[in-house]
C-alpha cells in the first residue's frame, strides 16, 4: 500500500530521530562506562600503590613497637621517602598503629649520632632540609587530627597520645638532638626552623582547638587520664607557640580561651611549667589581654568563666608582688568574670536549672555526653583553687599592708605605706599607688557632679569579696571564714570605717553618703563586708572568748559597734533615707540590722553596755531632729 508523500516524509523523519537518539544514548553509555572504568582503574591503582607503600613502610618500621634504643635503625633517607608517601596515602583512623611506629622511630633517631640513621641529620643537608621540614610539618598536622579522635578513657589511646606529644615536643626544639647538642650556632638556626613549624601548625585555630580540647579532657575528671609529662608536654607546646609570636594579642586570647579555661589546669602542671608561666608574667599578660578584649567575656560560658577565674586566682597566689602591682586590673577582671557567671545563676529552682556545687541553681547544663566531657569531677579542685582568693597569704597581702597605709592621715589620697610593710612588697605597692592616683584623678574630673568620695583600695578589694560571696553562694560561708581567720582584719576594717568621721564613729560620713547617693554605690562595700563577717564571728563566740579574752573585739569596740549599728538603723528609717520596704531588700541596711540584732541579743544574755544607761534607746536629740 502506497502512503501519501507527507506520511512517508513523517515516517522517515521519525526513524532518523529515533536512530539519532539511539546513537546519542549509546555514546553516553560508552562515555559513562569509560569514566567508570577509569575511576575503577584509578581506585585499584591507588589501592595497590597504597598497599605497596604500606608494605614497604612495614618492612622498614614494623619493629618499632616500643622506644627501645638498642635496635638497628633503618636509613633515614629511606624513611623520609617512604614516610612522605605514607602520609599522603594514609587513613588516620586505620593507620594509627603505623603512625605510632613512625613516631617511635623519629623519637629514637634523635638520640644517635650516626648520620645515615639519624633523622635530624637530614636537616643538616641542603638537599634534604626542605623536604624533611615539609615532612615534619605534614606529620604534625596529621597527628593533630589523630589526637582529636582519641578517647582518653581507653588505655591504648592514652598511650598513643603520650607518643604523639613526645614526638611533637622532641621536634619542636633541637636542644635534645644528640647530633647538634653541642653546636650552639646550628641549634640556633634549627630552633628557628622548629619554631616556624610549631607556629604554623599549632596557631592554626582548628589545630589549637583540637589540642586544647585534648588538654581539657586530660584534667576534666579531676584526676589525670594520662601521665603528668604528657600533660605538661602538650601544655608547653601550646604555650610555646604563643610565646614564639611574642604573645600577639589575638594568639594570646586564643591561649586564654582554649587553655586557661581548662578546669584546675594549674593544679596539674609541673613546677617547670609553672615557672614558665611566672617567668613570662602570664598573670599580668592575661589581665592586660582580657581588659583590652571586648569579646572574650561575651563568648565565655559560666563554667569557662569559673575555670578561668580559678586558674588566674591560683596564679596570683603564686606571685603576690605582681598581684599588688596589678591589683586594680585584677579586681576589674575578677568583677567581669563574676558578672559573667551571674548571667547563668538562678536564685531559685527552675525547670531548666540544676544544682551546681559552686553556683547553686544553675541554668546552663554542665557539659557531658559524647561530644563534650563532664567537668564535675574537677570541681573539687576548682574549689581548692578558688580558696586561694580568701587564703591567709592573699588576705594579708590585700588587707594588712594596704589597710595600714589606708588609715594614714590623708584618707582620700593614699600615698605611702605603713612602717611595718614587708620590704619585698614595697616597690610593688608604690607602683600601685601611682596607678591608683592617676585613675582617681580621671574619676574626679569625670564625676564632679556626683561629688562621690574617691575610691580607695579597701573599697575595691571589699567589693571583690562581696561579689564573690554573692556569686559563689555555696562558698559564702567559706569566704567569710577566710576573711575572719585573722583577728587583725575586722577591728582594723572597722577602724577604717570610723576614721572618716571619728567624732561619731563614722556614722555621719555613712549617713551623709546615703542621703546623697544610692545604697548600691561601691563605697559601702567595706561596711557591708564588715557587718556580714562580724555577724558571723560574733554568732559563734562563746562568752569566754567574747567577754574574757575579748577577741576579736574588745568590749569597748563592741559598745562602739553596737552604738553605730543601732543609731544607723534608727536614723535611716527616722530620716527617711530609705523606705521600710526598700530597707528590707537593701544589702547595706539588712547586714547592719542583722549585726545590730545579734549584738542586742548577746547584750541581753550578758550585758556589755550596762555602764551606759538607756544604751539601746533612741536619744532625745535624735527625736528632736524630726
Amino acid at each position: 500500500m502506497n502512503l501519501p508523500e507527507d506520511d512517508q516524509r513523517t515516517v522517515f523523519i521519525n526513524r532518523l530521530t529515533a536512530e539519532r537518539k539511539e546513537r546519542e544514548t549509546r555514546r553516553k553509555q560508552e562515555d559513562f562506562f569509560t569514566t567508570l572504568q577509569a575511576a575503577c582503574r584509578g581506585y585499584l591503582a591507588r589501592k595497590l600503590f597504597s598497599k605497596a607503600v604500606r608494605n614497604e613502610f612495614d618492612e622498614l618500621l614494623s619493629s618499632f613497637t616500643d622506644l627501645d634504643k638498642e635496635r638497628e635503625l633503618p636509613e633515614c633517607r629511606s624513611v623520609l621517602k617512604v614516610g612522605f608517601l605514607f602520609l599522603r596515602n594514609s587513613s588516620c583512623l586505620r593507620d594509627i598503629e603505623r603512625y605510632l611506629k613512625l613516631c617511635r622511630y623519629l623519637i629514637v633517631s634523635v638520640s644517635i649520632t650516626n648520620l645515615q640513621c639519624s633523622f635530624p641529620s637530614l636537616f643538616l643537608s641542603k638537599n634534604y632540609i626542605q623536604r624533611s621540614n615539609n615532612f615534619i610539618l605534614k606529620l604534625f598536622i596529621n597527628v593533630c587530627g589523630l589526637i582529636g579522635n582519641l578517647k582518653l578513657t581507653k588505655v591504648a589511646d592514652g598511650k598513643a597520645l603520650s607518643i604523639f606529644v613526645l614526638l611533637m615536643v622532641t621536634y619542636s626544639n633541637c636542644n635534645s638532638w644528640a647530633l647538634v647538642r653541642n653546636n650552639q650556632k646550628i641549634c640556633l638556626v634549627l630552633n628557628s626552623m622548629c619554631s616556624k613549624i610549631t607556629c604554623t601548625v599549632f596557631l592554626d585555630p582548628q589545630n589549637y582547638s583540637l589540642l586544647s580540647s585534648c588538654l581539657c579532657k586530660m584534667v576534666s575528671d579531676g584526676r589525670l587520664l594520662v601521665p603528668s609529662p604528657t600533660l605538661n608536654g602538650l601544655f608547653t607546646l601550646l604555650f610555646r607557640a604563643v610565646k614564639d609570636v611574642n604573645f600577639n594579642a589575638s594568639e594570646f586570647i586564643l591561649f586564654i580561651k582554649e587553655c586557661l579555661t581548662c578546669p584546675a589546669l594549674i593544679t596539674h602542671l609541673s613546677p617547670a611549667s609553672i615557672d614558665l608561666l611566672l617567668t613570662n608574667d602570664v598573670f599580668g599578660l592575661c589581665l592586660t589581654a582580657l581588659l583590652n578584649s571586648n569579646d572574650i567575656f561575651a563568648i565565655l560560658t559560666g563554667n569557662e568563666s569559673l575555670f578561668l577565674l580559678a586558674n588566674l586566682t591560683h596564679l596570683c597566689a603564686m606571685n603576690l608582688e605582681r598581684l599588688i602591682e596589678c591589683l586594680i586590673d585584677w579586681t576589674e577582671v575578677v568583677g567581669r568574670l563574676l558578672s559573667r557567671c551571674d548571667d547563668f545563676i538562678l536564685r531559685n529552682k527552675d525547670t531548666c536549672s540544676h544544682w551546681h556545687p559552686i553556683f547553686g541553681w544553675y541554668c546552663q547544663p554542665v557539659p557531658h555526653g559524647q561530644v563534650l566531657c563532664s567537668n564535675e569531677g574537677a570541681l573539687p579542685l576548682v574549689i581548692m583553687q578558688l580558696k586561694n582568693l580568701w587564703s591567709k597569704p592573699v588576705i594579708k597581702c590585700l588587707f594588712k599592708d594596704v589597710l595600714h597605709s589606708s588609715t594614714s592621715t590623708e584618707r582620700t589620697t593614699v600615698s605611702k605605706l605603713s612602717s611595718d610593710s614587708q620590704s619585698d612588697l614595697t616597690l610593688s605597692i608604690q607602683k600601685l599607688w601611682k596607678k591608683l592616683n592617676s585613675i582617681r584623678a580621671d574619676t574626679k574630673l569625670a564625676s564632679q557632679a556626683q561629688r562621690l568620695p574617691e575610691l580607695s583600695i579597701i573599697v575595691i578589694v571589699c567589693q571583690v569579696y562581696q561579689r564573690a560571696m554573692h556569686t559563689f553562694s555555696t562558698l559564702s560561708s567559706d569566704i567569710t571564714a577566710g576573711l575572719c581567720r585573722e583577728d587583725f582584719l575586722l577591728p582594723h576594717l572597722f577602724t577604717y570605717i570610723v576614721s572618716f568621721s571619728p567624732a561619731d564613729n563614722g556614722l555621719t560620713y555613712v549617713l551623709n553618703l546615703l542621703s546623697s547617693h544610692s545604697d548600691n554605690i561601691s563605697h559601702f562595700a567595706p561596711l557591708i563586708l564588715f557587718a556580714n563577717c562580724a555577724a558571723t564571728v560574733i554568732s559563734i563566740l562563746d562568752e569566754d572568748e567574747m567577754y574574757e579574752q575579748e577577741k576579736p573585739f574588745t568590749l569597748e569596740q563592741l559598745r562602739t559597734l553596737a552604738k553605730f549599728c543601732n543609731h544607723f538603723c534608727f536614723r535611716v528609717i527616722w530620716k527617711s533615707y530609705m523606705e521600710i520596704n526598700d530597707a528590707i531588700n537593701s544589702p547595706l541596711f539588712s547586714s547592719l540590722y542583722q549585726l545590730c540584732m545579734l549584738l542586742y541579743n548577746r547584750d541581753c544574755r550578758r550585758s556589755f553596755t550596762s555602764e551606759i544607761p538607756k544604751f539601746w534607746l533612741a536619744p532625745y536629740d535624735f527625736l528632736s531632729e524630726r
